[in-house]
C-alpha cells in the first residue's frame, strides 16, 4: 500500500524552504511513525517550484506517461513522483 501527499504555499512564502521542511517532517512520521513503504506524489509538470522541493528530498520521477487531468477547471498534465522508506533512509 502507498500514501499520497500534496501542499500548496501562498505566494509571499515560497522559496524560503518552508515545503521542503514540512514535507520532510512528513515524510519522518509517514515511514517511521505509520511505518509506510512508499510515497507518492503528484505535481503539475509547470510547477518548477513543487518538482525542485521532491527532487531536493528525493523523489524519483515515474517515466510512465500520464492521462492529462483537470485541475481547478483546467485540463493540465502531472508527473507522479515515488519515494521509498529505503531510499528515505539512505538520502536523510
Amino acid at each position: 500500500m502507498f500514501e499520497e501527499i500534496g501542499f500548496t504555499l501562498a505566494p509571499a512564502y515560497r522559496g524560503h524552504g518552508y515545503a521542503g521542511e514540512a514535507v520532510a517532517g512528513l515524510l519522518d512520521y509517514a515511514f517511521g511513525t505509520l511505518e509506510k513503504s512508499r510515497i507518492e506524489a503528484l505535481t503539475d509538470v509547470r510547477n518548477a517550484g513543487s518538482i525542485a522541493v521532491l527532487e531536493k528530498l528525493g523523489f524519483a520521477r515515474d517515466p510512465a506517461k500520464r492521462e492529462p487531468v483537470e485541475f481547478k477547471g483546467e485540463i493540465c498534465s502531472e508527473f507522479l513522483y515515488l519515494l521509498t522508506r529505503g531510499s528515505w533512509r539512505a538520502g536523510s
